[in-house]
């Protein structure tokens, strides 16, 4: 995982979360860049999930979401519903860029990837990246890449 052993143990929830998923749109862009596209789509998820974590790890920006009775928040596109209501998500995406990205990463699982357009993936990957202030951020302030955990 292009986290292992980053994170300071120290951080508030919310700020590993932000942390680990900037990690792993660094880990994730490595690998599309190497032409591994089943590891990088799988990191870049993550890295979307995690992103999405932060608002629901941080009681401050927690207080402003509309969670529901029956909201699951184990269930990612529910996170994702929950942020788009909330304004998080900015209007330009909906849930179809959300399903369009986990069908991407659910391809990846099966090793199905033949007709993967990286350039729409990351079209998509960002836009919903920027609006959860995961994106864009500088590398420099970044821990030092280790090459085991890719």
């Amino acid at each position: 995982m292009p986290h292992f052993g980053l994170i300071d143990d120290s951080l508030q929830q919310a700020d590993a979360s932000l942390l680990r998923a900037r990690l792993h749109v660094r880990g994730g862009k490595i690998r599309l860049s190497e032409g591994r596209k089943e590891d990088g789509v799988a990191a870049l998820y993550d890295a979307q999930v995690h992103a999405m974590f932060r608002y629901f790890d941080s009681s401050e920006l927690r207080s402003d979401l509309p969670i529901g009775d029956d909201d699951d928040l184990n269930d990612d596109r529910t996170l994702f519903i929950i942020l788009k209501k909330a304004g998080v998500i900015d209007s330009t995406m909906d849930v179809q860029d959300f399903d369009y990205i986990y069908q991407i990463m659910d391809d990846a699982i099966e090793d199905n990837m033949i007709e993967f357009d990286e350039h729409q993936f990351m079209f998509r990957f960002n836009r919903i990246m920027i609006s959860l202030k995961a994106l864009p951020f500088d590398e420099s302030e970044l821990p030092k890449r280790i090459p085991e955990t890719l």
